[in-house]
């Protein structure tokens, strides 16, 4: 397998999650949740942290329901 060139960039710490160059990369993910669904949220969340996610950003969205 070819060895993959990666661009020489800042390290910095997410949390205790390192992101950069010089560190092993990271899954990082986002939800699609509608934030007023709290319990959707978290089992979205907890099925990513289960799935190996190392980093998780909560989308800040509202869902229209004409549109779900």
């Amino acid at each position: 397998m070819a060895e993959i060139q990666r661009r020489r960039t800042a390290t910095v710490a997410i949390g205790q999650v390192r992101v950069g160059w010089e560190v092993p990369v990271v899954v990082q993910s986002m939800t699609n949740t509608d934030t007023a669904d709290v319990a959707g949220t978290i089992e979205q969340v907890a099925a990513l942290a289960l799935a190996g996610d190392s980093l998780i950003a909560q989308c800040q969205c509202r869902i229209d329901p004409r549109h779900a």
